[in-house]
């Protein structure tokens, strides 16, 4: 019945086993033919599963579910509401506003009963869909995160600190510090993206976590470099610059080349601040040598026409700064023709 199918997929997800093109994709044909049957539980494992599993199931499946979901919406209990707004970014899927804000509404009104773990990912996930939770829910975050730091693991700090950043939410200096000195802690158990994602939240909130842990959690990253992605190489780069600090000569020789190595796959942003973090950390002493300027000014030739007006100040500002002509003469010639 409807139940069995939902238990099925989710419990593929949690032996973490593939079932595999032809199989999940019958299972999910008849999971959306049944979806008026299952109640709260079973849409949410469901949605779940497909998240957990990286699998997107389709836009009549999300069709079908959401209108499903709609409808059982005051049913939903807290975990169940977590998950679904966690699948729904997981899966980079907007549910539309009006169910969105009927997630968030139901979830502020049954806040007694959520768990951190059902907060922070809340948080993570209305951060990761562009959507503001409400005062309610950063309010609660902020309690958790006052009076209950021990839940908070290293993924769970660094998501929560993205989150916040990413909201434009600053929580105050006392619960920045008291996350930042776990990190501090506990640094070997943090991933290297998860150290770039903290590092790109104190830059945007304006928070300087101080010299000591700045070179420690840079030095950390340096370690793993390639495990991190080209957006985790551009934020890294650009919190020193945002900063304006030195973390020292190998450190930043070693951003530098593994960036270098990766422009090719860096979007127009992320070129863009990784060029103006270089000019910023060039006055300290860094200069990027001519192979950076160069492989960076033929990489940005190159995605010229998908460099929105901001990134293009941001290069010209560079440019000049680094007095390349080239660079300089090519963003002109584009803020013309963008004009």
């Amino acid at each position: 019945d409807a139940q069995e199918l939902g238990s099925i997929v989710w419990a593929f997800a949690r032996l973490d086993f593939d079932p595999g093109d032809r199989l999940m994709a019958a299972l999910l044909e008849e999971t959306t033919r049944k979806l008026p049957f299952f109640d709260p539980l079973g849409l949410t494992n469901t949605l779940w599963a497909c998240a957990s599993m990286g699998r997107n199931p389709g836009q009549q499946f999300l069709a079908a579910w959401s209108c499903e979901a709609r409808l059982q919406l005051r049913s939903f209990n807290a975990v169940d509401l977590s998950n679904c707004v966690w699948a729904f970014a997981k899966l980079d899927y907007h549910p539309g506003e009006e169910l969105l804000v009927g997630f968030v509404e139901e979830a502020r009104q049954k806040l007694h009963s959520f768990n951190p773990q059902n907060l922070i990912q809340s948080l993570w996930a209305c951060a990761a869909l562009g959507h503001h939770p409400g005062e309610e829910i950063l309010a609660a975050w902020s309690e958790e995160a006052k009076h209950n730091l021990g839940v908070f693991s290293p993924p769970k700090v660094a998501k929560s600190l993205w989150a916040c950043a990413s909201l434009d939410y600053n929580p105050g200096e006392e619960i920045l510090m008291a996350l930042l000195g776990r990190t501090g802690q506990r640094l070997h158990e943090f991933s290297a993206q998860e150290l770039a994602s903290i590092l790109w939240a104190c830059a945007t909130l304006g928070f300087d976590p101080g010299e000591e842990l700045l070179t420690a959690l840079l030095g950390q990253v340096t370690q793993d470099l390639p495990a991190c992605s080209t957006n985790d190489l551009a934020n890294t780069l650009w919190a020193c610059g945002a900063f304006s600090f030195d973390p020292g000569y190998d450190a930043l020789t070693a951003m530098m080349s593994q960036a270098r190595r990766a422009f090719p796959l860096f979007s127009a942003t992320e070129l863009a601040i990784s060029l103006w973090a270089a000019a910023r950390l060039c006055p300290l002493g860094h200069d990027p040598g001519r192979d950076f300027l160069h492989a960076m000014y033929r990489e940005i030739r190159r995605k010229l026409s998908s460099f929105k007006s901001e990134a293009l100040i941001t290069c010209l500002w560079a440019f000049k700064g680094f007095q390349h002509k080239q660079g300089i003469s090519l963003i002109q010639k584009r803020c013309k023709h963008e004009v």
